[in-house]
């Protein structure tokens, strides 16, 4: 059969190209010269290369792959690892990658996992054989209701629930502390911190009381419901009222305690129990302190500083630790199984330890089993239950094999009688040491297994599998998501050939409160016309510095606009420092902040500066060294960095 191949090529500057592209088959000695290449190639693989250069020496080339095979019945017309006559024999569809739809290719499930490619659950155990592969269990086998991971659900409840069955669930976290500031905490009013000798973690707060109302919120996520018992942290401060409501939003309704916080005769510095309570899994519940129907005679503050919400039904599963997790054996030879079970409120309970076989009629009770099991795969399955009825359960899968050579001693998908075919190590599952298991080699990517680089072209194997590239060809020169880097240079640069790098953000804005942003003081928000987005910040000037700092991220090196947003009020200062930390050093504008006479409501350009690729570059808005006669302001809205 023959092949007509065409091309263009075309250049910014030099035009049209197509007449100078260069072709060669690396099979044979045909070439050709301009926009096609007519050629009849041999059985076998052929890479075609063409190329060309432009007036300037810049070189472009691309491959074009061209598999010349004896017979339609050779081709895979699916790529699913199966020829089509391989199909026929199978009775799978020639055109289906995935006659079954179970996840697996036709090729994968006849040739490596040895499954039904006509059935998406071979074993008819109820979890469809990908869910199987993944998660390490036997698809040709029923395990639907053995627990790999000890956590009291089958494996089939795991499959239904979407879960991993062999990892168990994290153990709840039932002693739950939320510190001010944590996720789960969230407020409203005005709260300001302070470090005092009582705080919990690295400060306290304290809104004042009476008028508006003003609320702090500790919302826990509970993951075992049951009863809590629930505690406060308050920090002693001078005037703290004598009856703050504590509201403890639980499963069964809403109490309120009325909690003492006066230094001389309340609760400080210390967990002070509001009582025990119902919670249900989730961030319903809360623990609430405000000051709502507060009227103290004179100014008055409350507190708030930390939350703890304690379980209170503490009784465990039993521990239960088997010998073995897995085991391969020869056909004859006798295993002998033993466990250990002990629980924290009945002590031990090894005798009490249930074992049974899936595959024969074999159980035992205590602390061991012996059996000698049959040709097959043999799940057993144990399990122990304390006096409160909680029950620990393991799984041991037990292998039998006719001989030694049909172990996979090292589980790489080889037997020992295929390693030995191979020259593979039958002891090490990844002779070549290249991050694939020799089966997955021989029988999955059909590479070498004592080469870590098949195709010789400077990329591992692994590297190549992961990432979509052909380790039995040399495709180092690609560049398959045009980002003028070859599949070698990204392989040496650990970056990923098919993905090009994102652009990099030149123009960025940082508003107030966004990430990157910080402060030092105490500043106010508030809402104006000239604000820009959500809110503006002010600050007092003078005395104690208040400082508001904005660091991007920046990820293109180069010199940058620096300019900044201020909205308009009266009493602003006219001379506050613009603090510029740049690559070459510091430099400080002075900024008219003032209505009638300085910027605002618009973006104010600082000057340009030189800023290295990171975060240590910023502007910072401060009032250090700023004497006002009276009662000034300084304010901060938002910075924006753009790139020359």
């Amino acid at each position: 059969e023959q092949a007509i191949l065409t091309a263009s090529a075309t250049d910014v500057e030099d035009g049209d190209l197509t007449n100078f592209i260069n072709w060669s088959d690396d099979a044979s000695n045909a070439t050709a010269l301009g926009g096609s290449f007519a050629f009849t190639p041999e059985v076998g693989v052929h890479n075609v290369t063409l190329s060309v250069t432009d007036t300037e020496g810049r070189l472009s080339s691309s491959t074009i792959i061209i598999t010349v095979i004896g017979s339609i019945g050779e081709l895979d017309n699916d790529t699913d690892g199966l020829t089509n006559d391989e199909e026929d024999s199978a009775g799978t569809d020639r055109d289906n990658a995935d006659s079954d739809n179970d996840g697996l290719l036709d090729g994968e499930e006849v040739k490596q996992y040895l499954t039904n490619p006509l059935a998406s659950d071979s074993d008819g155990d109820g979890m469809d054989d990908q869910y199987e592969i993944n998660n390490n269990l036997n698809p040709t086998l029923n395990d639907s209701t053995a627990d790999s991971d000890g956590d009291g659900s089958t494996n089939l409840e795991e499959y239904l629930a979407g879960t991993d069955p062999n990892a168990p669930p994290p153990t709840p976290n039932t002693d739950i502390i939320l510190d001010n500031g944590d996720s789960g905490t969230s407020f409203t009013g005005s709260w300001s911190s302070y470090s005092g000798s009582e705080q919990y973690g690295d400060n306290s707060l304290y809104a004042t009381a009476g008028g508006s109302v003003q609320t702090y919120r500790y919302s826990p996520t509970i993951t075992t419901e049951g009863t809590y018992e629930v505690f406060t942290w308050n920090s002693c401060y001078n005037d703290r009222p004598t009856n703050v409501p504590h509201i403890i939003n639980h499963a069964n309704g809403v109490d309120i305690i009325a909690v003492d916080q006066d230094c001389d005769t309340g609760t400080h510095g210390e967990w002070f129990s509001l009582g025990i309570y119902s919670f249900n899994q989730g961030d319903t519940g809360y623990l609430e302190i405000n000051d709502d129907g507060l009227t103290p005679p004179s100014t008055s503050y409350m507190g708030a500083d930390a939350a703890r919400f304690t379980l209170t039904d503490s009784n465990t599963a039993p521990t239960l630790l088997p010998n073995e997790s897995a085991l391969t054996i020869t056909d004859g030879e006798q295993v002998n199984l033993t466990a250990t079970a002990n629980d924290d409120e009945d002590g031990d309970l090894t005798g009490f330890i249930t074992w049974s076989d899936d595959a024969s009629s074999e159980t035992a009770l205590g602390g061991s089993f012996t059996f000698a099991p049959g040709l097959g795969i043999h799940s057993i399955t144990l399990s122990v239950t304390d006096n409160d009825g909680r029950q620990t359960t393991r799984s041991i899968v037990i292998t039998v094999v006719g001989s030694i050579g049909d172990l996979d001693n090292d589980a790489d998908g080889l037997t020992n009688d295929e390693e030995d075919t191979a020259g593979t190590n039958r002891d090490i599952a990844d002779s070549d040491t290249d991050g694939l298991l020799d089966g997955e080699e021989v029988k999955q990517y059909l590479t070498n297994p004592l080469a870590i680089d098949s195709d010789s072209d400077g990329m591992d194997d692994q590297f190549e599998v992961d990432n979509n590239l052909n380790p039995n060809l040399d495709d180092s020169f690609e560049d398959p998501d045009s980002d003028s880097s070859t599949n070698l240079e990204e392989y040496l640069a650990g970056t990923d050939p098919n993905v090009a790098p994102p652009v990099a953000n030149t123009d960025i804005i940082l508003d107030n409160g966004d990430a990157g942003t910080s402060f030092t003081g105490s500043w106010s928000s508030y809402s104006g016309a000239e604000q820009y987005g959500d809110n503006t910040l002010y600050a007092t000037a003078g005395g104690s510095i208040q400082s508001y700092r904005f660091a991007p991220t920046i990820a293109l090196a180069g010199n940058y606009e620096v300019m900044v947003w201020n909205s308009c009020y009266n009493n602003r200062a006219t001379n506050v420092p613009h603090i510029i930390n740049h690559a070459n050093g510091t430099d400080t504008v002075i900024v008219d902040q003032d209505c009638d006479t300085g910027t605002h409501g618009e973006w104010y350009l600082l000057g340009a500066y030189l800023f290295d690729i990171g975060t240590e570059g910023y502007l910072e808005i401060t009032d250090e060294g700023l004497t006002p006669p009276s009662t000034t302001y300084i304010g901060a809205d938002a910075a924006r960095f753009v790139l020359q």
